[in-house]
């Protein structure tokens, strides 16, 4: 009973809610719970297909322990599978990404095609019969691409089905700001020690902008989004990037050349649940990517991109290094004030909302909502 009320206070009004109880923050059993009923059952960014767009060509990325393959076969389609050989379970892809004719265990030179089926089997020659029947294939899982943007599902069969799952972000965010065109620039893994939701709560909300993020983005004013699926953002009005810092803003990049509507008037800051965040600006796109590791550390994947038509001009070589600056900068700060948020929860002190907070309120209703039971299933966000 203690629990569900500690737990029922984050469903009040915002000006009487409190934040969820440190435990959701801490508790490996919690911990557990979101691994079980979020994660699992969840569309995660992959890539974008255009960074894999010859044959053969792959990223490998870690979800929950579990490895990945995302790779574009001979008949140039994307599939994902388990990073296991079917005969001992070795890896049989090391390196992060890369281009590879066919899939081959170091371990016993197994070996199978980019399109995940078994083309050799040392030491234990059988018909193509027998290899069907006993299922020798890579272990392939649940994979989608929309608007450039690769998703993969842990769970062989999905509650929800992509376009569900995506709901209306494709049309007011993906399409006006022409994800299609994008093509990733720079990327980058790492970890920092505090639970998942620390970092994507502080993307929900701009009352720290002005003291963490004083230089490098300053004031910026936000309204909420109309989402409908499984994602909520907010929108910046600003035909100036937000890529840059004030002082670089000069230095913007043409408009992504396809983009149209609000993809040309301001900067999109998006949440697909439960923790891509992913930035669409005037001129650009960014990520990043949130997977826990246990209940304290997270697993962080940055990716910058930009529209194909202009990576490779002048001008894009002379002013991308300001891009490249400002975001990293931002990542730092953001990276270092949740984990010192991270210290002090310990402490088990119950925080509050504030207005300018609602964002943030929504969010941690809506992954309460997931986890708990039905009790909680019906209350109104």
């Amino acid at each position: 009973m203690e629990l569900e009320n500690s737990l029922k206070k984050v469903f009040l009004d915002i000006n009487e809610a409190q934040r969820p109880p440190a435990f959701v923050y801490q508790s490996k059993s919690w911990a557990q719970r979101e691994r079980n009923f979020l994660f699992q059952n969840s569309w995660h960014f992959a890539c974008l297909s255009n960074d894999i767009k010859e044959p053969g060509s792959y990223i490998l990325k870690t979800y929950l322990d579990t490895n990945i393959i995302t790779i574009r076969g001979s008949d140039l389609k994307i599939r994902s599978f388990i990073n296991s050989c079917r005969h001992h379970g070795a890896p049989v892809i090391e390196k992060d990404s890369g281009k590879i004719k066919q899939i081959t265990c170091p371990y016993h030179k197994w070996t199978y095609s980019t399109e995940g089926k078994i083309k050799k089997t040392t030491g234990y020659e059988i018909n193509n019969k027998c290899k069907n029947e006993k299922n020798l294939d890579l272990v392939e899982i649940p994979c989608e691409t929309r608007e450039n943007m690769v998703f993969i599902c842990l769970e062989k069969s999905p509650t929800l089905g992509i376009d569900q799952f995506l709901g209306n972000y494709l049309e007011k965010i993906a399409r006006p700001h022409s994800t299609k065109d994008m093509r990733c620039v720079q990327r980058r893994k790492y970890q920092i020690k505090a639970n998942w939701k620390l970092y994507t709560e502080v993307d929900m909300e701009t009352l720290h902008t002005p003291f963490i993020h004083t230089e490098s983005i300053g004031k910026q004013a936000v309204e909420g989004i109309d989402s409908e699926g499984q994602w909520m953002g907010v929108f910046h009005l600003s035909k100036e990037t937000a890529a840059l810092k004030p002082k670089d803003k000069h230095l913007q990049l043409p408009p992504n050349k396809d983009s149209y509507g609000e993809g040309l008037k301001g900067t999109h800051f998006c949440i697909i649940f439960p923790g891509f965040f992913v930035i669409n600006s005037i001129d650009c796109m960014w990520w990043i990517q949130k997977i826990p590791i246990n209940e304290t550390e997270t697993s962080i994947e940055v990716g910058y991109a930009f529209d194909e038509s202009i990576i490779e001009t002048k001008e894009f070589k002379e002013n991308c290094e300001k891009y490249f600056e400002r975001l990293d900068q931002v990542i730092r700060e953001d990276d270092m004030i949740v984990q010192y948020q991270q210290k002090g929860l310990h402490n088990e002190v119950t925080g509050n909302y504030t207005d300018a907070e609602k964002n943030v309120h929504k969010f941690d209703k809506k992954i309460i909502k997931i986890i708990l039971s039905s009790e909680f299933s019906d209350e109104k966000s």
